[in-house]
């Protein structure tokens, strides 16, 4: 879908912001600007819902690290996701593309080679990149590897099918904390660094003390392992056990937030915090029955869909600043171009295209707002097939035929309870997003997915099944 007439105004002030922000970048740097280029450190927290972070409001203080990085940047209350799962929104991340034009939507796909990710424009600029990552999907099997110096991903490789439910960030930290180190007194070249963590996916069974942190009073027997395929977490669990069931994910949220920490302190004791970008995001969140599912990837209601993203540079980025307009997953990697001065390739789509992401470098170092008409396009094609489109006010969803539809006036409704396509008559603005649907449907017709089959093994299968992505 195109921008309006205003929308093409302000956006190509935007671009002109970008481009002679990052030409004085560039121009800044001197002769050596590959070497004098900031750092990326990209931490995507796996399944963290938006509203479970202090910084956005919630009575928990779950994230004091992740809080403490929000004030000193960037804080966007409004990033919508491409999917509610793991595959597919992670290749959004990295490319750019929504999975409407990736095609990586089911478990058995992989990112083929000839899509271009953020990773390899850096690498091609001089950045010595890097990605630690745990949990089954971020895997070299299904095609992340590429770009990458180094793509460390034997966290996720050799646990056992309880997986789920071992700890991740100790063995994950330990790894990202050495490869620092080693780099610091290599040379000086830029990194990027790509950190997935996986301890708040389900299941929900932080260490101590996390795991009695929030609840220290529950007596019952429920706890937060086997959540997606055991029996004893269903919509009809009484009140007070759910409640648990949330204390435990929020456990999980604090105990992955120290290793934020952690990983933080690291740049400061090799001199690297004011030369570097840390962005903290999310693939996905969690749902807990609001709509009568649990986990992700069933539905594209906010809980599932709305992430945390902060986006800090303590010497470029001026802090404090609360960003409400909404942006999208797919904006993350043209802004990391934006802000580190190389121009965009076209594959990132550096165009008016709603398909693609935009580079919001310029309103994170200029007093200029986001576009405020840019649409977010979310897919799922996991258990069932679902798009939703959603502009800050209202959100439209599809579910299988074309007359299964919902519709929804965020402002009045931001919990997604007052269904308007059951009333009579379809409002104007429900009609747009329909029409914005068609075209985004229209213009991925036109273009071959990055897909391939992933050469997965039976192990990885049996991993799988037991997480519940696949029968």
């Amino acid at each position: 879908m195109k921008l309006s007439s205003m929308g093409r105004f302000r956006w190509s002030l935007l671009a002109c912001a970008s481009i002679l922000i990052g030409t004085a970048l560039l121009i800044g740097l001197g002769s050596d600007s590959k070497h004098a280029r900031p750092n990326v450190l990209l931490i995507s927290i796996d399944s963290l819902r938006h509203d479970h972070l202090g910084i956005d409001g919630y009575h928990r203080d779950t994230s004091p690290y992740i809080d403490k990085l929000a004030r000193s940047g960037a804080f966007f209350k409004n990033a919508i996701s491409s999917s509610s799962w793991t595959l597919p929104a992670h290749v959004t991340l990295l490319t750019a593309l929504p999975p409407q034009q990736h095609g990586v939507v089911a478990p058995a796909d992989a990112l083929d080679s000839d899509a271009l990710s953020l990773a390899e424009v850096l690498q091609q600029n001089g950045y010595a990149t890097a990605a630690f990552v745990s949990g089954p999907f971020l895997r070299s099997l299904h095609g992340f590897a590429q770009g990458f110096d180094l793509f460390d991903d034997e966290v996720s490789a050799t646990n056992n099918l309880a997986s789920h439910q071992d700890r991740t960030s100790p063995a994950l930290f330990e790894r990202v904390r050495t490869w620092l180190m080693d780099k610091a007194s290599r040379d000086s070249a830029p990194f990027f660094l790509f950190l997935h963590m996986w301890d708040v996916h389900y299941d929900f069974d932080p260490p101590p003390p996390y795991d009695s942190l929030f609840d220290p009073d529950y007596t019952g027997e429920i706890t937060g392992r086997n959540f997606e395929l055991g029996r004893d977490i269903h919509p009809g669990m009484s009140k007070r056990d759910l409640e648990h069931v949330i204390a435990l994910y929020d456990g999980e949220i604090r105990y992955t937030d120290s290793y934020v920490g952690k990983v933080l302190n690291v740049l400061e004791q090799i001199g690297a915090s004011e030369k570097t970008i840390v962005i903290v995001t999310s693939d996905h969140g969690e749902e807990f029955f609001e709509h009568g599912q649990k986990g992700h990837g069933k539905n594209l209601y906010d809980e599932t869909i709305r992430i945390p993203l902060i986006i800090s540079q303590p010497s470029r980025i001026r802090p404090g600043q609360v960003i409400e307009t909404q942006v999208r997953l797919a904006d993350i990697a043209p802004t990391v171009l934006g802000l580190v001065g190389i121009p965009q390739p076209p594959e990132f789509g550096a165009t008016q295209t709603m398909a693609v992401g935009l580079d919001l470098s310029a309103p994170i170092l200029t007093d200029f707002a986001p576009p405020g008409d840019l649409i977010a396009h979310s897919h799922l094609r996991l258990f069932d097939k679902m798009t939703s489109v959603r502009n800050e006010r209202s959100k439209f969803i599809r579910k299988g035929g074309l007359e299964n539809f919902e519709l929804y006036d965020l402002a009045e409704d931001p919990g997604e309870n007052n269904d308007l396509a059951r009333k009579s008559g379809m409002p104007a603005f429900g009609e747009a997003l329909r029409a914005a649907e068609r075209d985004q449907i229209l213009t991925s017709r036109d273009k071959p997915p990055f897909r391939k089959s992933a050469a997965t093994t039976k192990p990885h299968e049996a991993r799988l099944r037991a997480l519940g992505y696949i029968d």
